[in-house]
């Protein structure tokens, strides 16, 4: 682990979050999709449907939603993320989700949840990650340099979009994943429990105190 230290947490003035295995866990197989809609195991599903047309391209993003609506209607909180999301919203932190999924679904998802995160961001409204246009859009939207920020993702991506922004990156490795990763992919925090996120936006006290 790569442990944030309290003054690197209270540096942080708007928080990012995945959504699939990081705020929730929707039980999605993203090698079985891959495998479903026929794509590479070295390309995106996202990037591999891009480059088909016609049928196959309507066959295969169909097969995609049909997987994450499934997701949608099975997905419960990750643990302990209710209670980061619900902490960094009493101390009026502005909080958004950036994720490869299709907005509706996603949108879904959240309301079924009640999550309390209004500002989403998905596959339609920006390119998707590894791309850093959508942190920087979020970044734009509230007005805060992205050193300010911090991106928290369980994959790759997350981390390559996060570190193209010039945002912190947070690695966050949930149970089922732990052992997966072969690196941290140069992650500035690395965490398997979102509470030691608590400290985000808290500043802290002065040792004479």
């Amino acid at each position: 682990m790569k442990l944030p230290t309290a003054q690197a947490l209270s540096q942080i003035r708007g928080v990012v979050f995945d959504l699939d295995d990081t705020l929730v866990a929707s039980g999605l197989d993203f090698v079985a999709i891959r495998k479903a809609v026929g794509g590479p195991v070295e390309m995106g599903i996202i990037e591999y449907i891009d480059t088909l047309t016609g049928a196959a391209r309507k066959r295969a993003e169909a097969t995609l939603r049909a997987a994450e609506w499934q997701g949608a209607k099975q997905a419960t909180w990750m643990p302990h993320a209710a209670t980061l999301v619900g902490e960094l919203g009493s101390r009026g932190l502005p909080q958004a989700i950036l994720t490869r999924n299709a907005r509706d679904i996603s949108q879904a998802m959240i309301s079924r949840l009640a999550i309390p995160i209004e500002t989403l961001v998905a596959r339609e409204d920006c390119q998707p990650k590894p791309n850093p246009e959508g942190l920087l859009m979020i970044a734009e939207q509230w007005q805060i340099p992205p050193q300010h920020m911090v991106y928290i993702g369980d994959h790759i991506y997350d981390i390559e979009a996060a570190l193209a922004a010039n945002m912190v990156a947070c690695l966050f490795i949930p149970e089922h994943k732990k052992g997966r990763h072969s690196t941290d992919y140069g992650a500035h925090w690395v965490v398997d429990d979102l509470r030691v996120l608590l400290g985000m936006g808290l500043v802290p006290q002065s040792k004479s105190q």
